[in-house]
């Protein structure tokens, strides 16, 4: 009788793995299918790099399993489908201000709803004045030789040249006392390309959020369910409603310390390859998370978690995604800035960030300088300042997610990576004020109030190891001075 109920309870155990193992299986080609169409897609309209370019250096190195998709480009249509044999289809398509969208479009094959009025966008200043006026109002190139304290810097960013497994930096932009001081760029990028920032779009975020919560008498402590307008709450909302996730505060989502059961893995079977190339509703992934940990009192670095913000924040605005985007972007000439959204047009503000380096720098002096922006005067030669952001901005964003632990070294979505609990801190030479937007693969905008420094980089930089970005921090601040 031992034997036979022994028998029963391993083919059942056998029978439980195979059901969660086929699971996974059958979600996992369709996920892939997914990356794929979405990265090559971005790449070659919303970045306009050559197909073979796009899959060859930023698809198939991620993952050797990879080489399975099928990958078929229609630059006619500017879009892109992808397919692992034997299984469904993804599709991305470009749409315009909303980038490359997977699964945009319907069963009929039409564009789904919000293409046709999406707002163009607006420069600060005409073209002609950009290119004569100094960074940040314009786009003057800075003097190369101007900085020669930089030149190691520069030759060790781009040692190693391009490619998988490289380095593979492909931007570097060096700004000081607002000032652009350097810039170089890899064969094949310049000036003007549009870079994915990843993870960098959740600082972005965190400063459209305060401007919203600011201009709309919003405070940080109102839960996130109740932000949600009674006419746009989403299928979920009763759940959270009724149950521990109500208590979760906008505060609580901006520090990462939601307490959700959401985590940050990015294996092919994990959350965050589901939750941005699993379907076409990033905000529902996330809202299936239940409540692990009380609101307020775990730090927990989570992507998931300003999807479900932003989410929330943008049915309170009353306006679509770009131009939700735009309350920050346009005002400061970022004109570059895409934000690309999932199907539903939500911008995916955790990881769909795009612009070139210059205006990433951009986007990091507006914040160094609490909200506040320069224009040309009214006379030649002379500035004039605006407020973008609310006032204490930048001293909202940097306080410490938590007390001690390694939240201590996190604020409103973006990093304080001078702190001793930090990946940087004093003792590497980094200055202990150093703050820093940080995306995946080495994509990074640095902020040194003390030494009124701005240092961005982006790359690929699949290999661990390869790209240090305290260093980088390092050995600007040294060649610098003060």
């Amino acid at each position: 009788m031992r034997k036979i109920f022994r028998y029963c309870l391993g083919a059942l155990f056998v029978l439980i793995i195979a059901v969660i193992a086929a699971a996974i299986w059958v979600g996992f080609p369709v996920t892939m299918a997914g990356m794929a169409a979405k990265t090559v897609c971005s790449g070659i309209f919303v970045a306009g790099r050559p197909a073979e370019q796009v899959i060859r250096d930023d698809f198939l190195p991620a993952s050797a399993i990879l080489s399975l998709v099928q990958v078929r480009v229609n630059q006619a249509g500017k879009s892109v489908q992808a397919q692992v044999p034997g299984f469904s289809a993804r599709e991305a398509v470009w749409l315009r201000a909303r980038g490359c969208v997977l699964d945009g479009t319907s069963g009929s094959g039409n564009a789904v709803s919000g293409n046709a009025a999406l707002p163009a966008a607006v420069s600060a200043s005409p073209p002609a004045a950009r290119a004569t006026q100094p960074w940040p109002a314009g786009d003057l190139a800075p003097n190369p030789g101007i900085a020669p304290k930089l030149d190691a810097v520069f030759n060790r960013a781009f040692a190693g040249g391009q490619g998988a497994g490289l380095q593979n930096t492909r931007g570097l932009v060096v700004v000081h006392k607002g000032q652009l001081l350097r810039e170089q760029y890899a064969p094949g990028f310049d000036a003007n390309s549009r870079l994915h920032g990843w993870s960098m779009t959740k600082t972005l975020a965190a400063m459209i959020v305060l401007k919203q919560l600011a201009d709309q008498g919003i405070a940080l402590d109102t839960p996130v369910v109740d932000v949600y307008p009674a006419d746009k709450r989403p299928a979920w909302w009763a759940q959270w409603k009724a149950d521990d996730r109500s208590k979760i505060t906008v505060a609580d989502m901006l520090f990462m310390r939601d307490g959700l059961s959401n985590t940050e893995g990015y294996q092919p079977w994990s959350d965050v390859p589901r939750l941005l190339w699993g379907g076409p509703d990033v905000p529902a992934y996330a809202a299936k998370a239940s409540a692990q940990a009380p609101a307020g009192t775990r730090w927990r670095y989570v992507s998931a978690t300003t999807n479900l913000l932003t989410h929330a924040l943008l049915a309170r605005s009353g306006v679509d995604g770009p131009q939700w985007v735009n309350a920050v972007t346009q005002p400061i000439g970022a004109n570059s800035m895409v934000v690309e959204t999932d199907a539903r047009g939500t911008p995916v503000m955790s990881s769909y960030g795009w612009a070139s380096a210059r205006d990433w720098a951009r986007l990091g002096w507006l914040l160094m300088n609490d909200g506040m922006w320069r224009v040309p005067g009214s006379e030649a030669g002379k500035w004039e300042e605006k407020r973008v952001l609310p006032a204490g901005t930048f001293k909202q964003m940097v306080a410490p997610s938590l007390a001690s632990g390694y939240g201590s070294s996190y604020g409103m979505q973006v990093w304080l990576q001078g702190r001793e609990e930090s990946q940087c801190n004093a003792a590497s030479g980094v200055p202990t004020d150093t703050v820093s937007m940080g995306g995946h693969w080495g994509q990074v905008v640095v902020m040194v109030p003390s030494r009124d420094l701005i240092v961005v980089r982006l790359g690929w930089t699949m290999r661990s190891g390869l790209f240090d970005r305290c260093a980088l921090v390092r050995d600007v601040v040294q060649a610098v001075g003060g």
